[in-house]
């Protein structure tokens, strides 16, 4: 990191230590920028969370006739709906142009996070030699070292996944909108990440500061520099109703604490599950049911989940939800063409034996129809 790195970090700690009343006077000013430079052709992407609601909060309290823009993905928690419909016709809805289904259909599923899901797309579907190398060995063209564009080798089985990965679930169902949004309305956004949320949100701000003027897509992001902690003093101080699906606040351990969801942003996504000690999948089965049957079942994101080893049922109550059961003999893996450790992490014998009236014809093991997902996929593909 060299030294206007370390300053720029250096700085934005100093800032996320300040109070409340210092960093809502640091956003009030940087809105305030925005505004006058957009000359007030500006909008708030609303999604209904916990950032943007405050956002939106600070924003009217300046110019009340900003409009609130909210992308209904579909993907959104139920309650998150509800609560945005609150704010009646000051919101505009919009939509994106193809669902969830049709986008990981066509696409792939969103799996550990945006870069993994990219990296495996892309070696998965290149003819480059150069691309292979520089995502599965962290090697340049000259043999030089780009640790940064390696593929982890814990998500290298995911390059001969029965299913497709792809980072570009966000840009169709969130971005493509809003940018479609620009060009009718010509007015630009204002946005409530925060830089302590993710480490591309982090690497951003260090790049572009709050307001990100002369980026390709000019964009204000004013409370990149709040904590969780912030956001959480601001709706007590201003009594500012949020959604439900957040619960309660209490006082716990010298912070507040939310009771509910602590982010909410799209439901089926997979992006971080794997970090979460109790994730989103194990706590939708009991808090919104209807949702996780279709995610799990309909879409085959538990199958997704089967294969990357995280659960999606709350302990004590996980179940395979592939029918593919007995791993497939010595015998049965020769024959398969150009697989490697993926059907290995699927088929450690994790899933348990399920009798059923169909066999595979290629490895006998139970399934539906002539053949088990493994031996369908790799017939789809040309493998074998």
């Amino acid at each position: 990191m060299n030294e206007k790195s370390k300053l720029k970090l250096a700085q934005l700690r100093q800032y996320q230590s300040l109070s409340l009343n210092g960093v809502e006077r640091l956003s009030e000013i940087r809105i305030r920028e925005a505004l006058d430079r957009f000359e007030n052709q500006a909008y708030v992407a609303f999604s209904g969370g916990l950032n943007s609601t405050i956002l939106l909060d600070m924003v009217w309290k300046i110019n009340p006739n900003i409009p609130a823009v909210f992308v209904d993905t579909g993907l959104e928690y139920p309650e998150i709906r509800e609560f945005v419909k609150t704010y009646g016709d000051r919101v505009t809805w919009i939509k994106p142009e193809m669902s969830f289904a049709e986008v990981i259909k066509k696409y792939g599923f969103p799996v550990a996070s945006k870069q993994v899901s990219d990296y495996v797309h892309r070696v998965r579907h290149t003819k480059s030699d150069q691309v292979r190398r520089r995502h599965l060995k962290g090697e340049n063209a000259d043999g030089s070292p780009s640790r940064m564009s390696q593929l982890a080798i814990k998500w290298q089985p995911l390059i001969n996944a029965p299913f497709e990965c792809s980072h570009r679930c966000c840009h169709i169902m969130k971005v493509k909108p809003f940018h479609q949004y620009f060009k009718k309305e010509r007015r630009y956004p204002l946005i409530g990440t925060m830089a302590g949320e993710s480490r591309s949100r982090l690497i951003d701000y260090m790049k572009s500061g709050c307001n990100a003027f002369d980026k390709k897509d000019p964009q204000s992001r004013p409370m990149m520099f709040w904590t969780h902690q912030h956001c959480l003093e601001y709706l007590r101080k201003y009594d500012l109703p949020i959604c439900s699906v957040y619960g309660e606040q209490e006082f716990r351990d010298g912070e507040w604490v939310l009771t509910g969801e602590q982010r909410t942003g799209c439901m089926f996504c997979m992006f971080g599950v794997q970090f979460d000690e109790v994730n989103r999948f194990q706590r939708m089965y009991y808090t919104h049911p209807k949702q996780w049957n279709y995610c799990i079942n309909t879409l085959g994101c538990g199958a997704v989940m089967d294969f990357i080893g995280v659960k999606y049922k709350p302990e004590g109550e996980q179940m395979a939800h592939t029918t593919v059961t007995k791993p497939p003999s010595p015998a049965d893996q020769s024959r398969l063409k150009g697989i490697s450790k993926a059907i290995e992490v699927v088929t450690k014998g994790k899933v348990p034996y399920v009798e059923s009236n169909d066999r595979c014809q290629i490895c006998d093991r139970p399934c539906v129809g002539k053949h088990c997902d493994y031996h369908k996929e790799l017939i789809r593909n040309g493998d074998i």
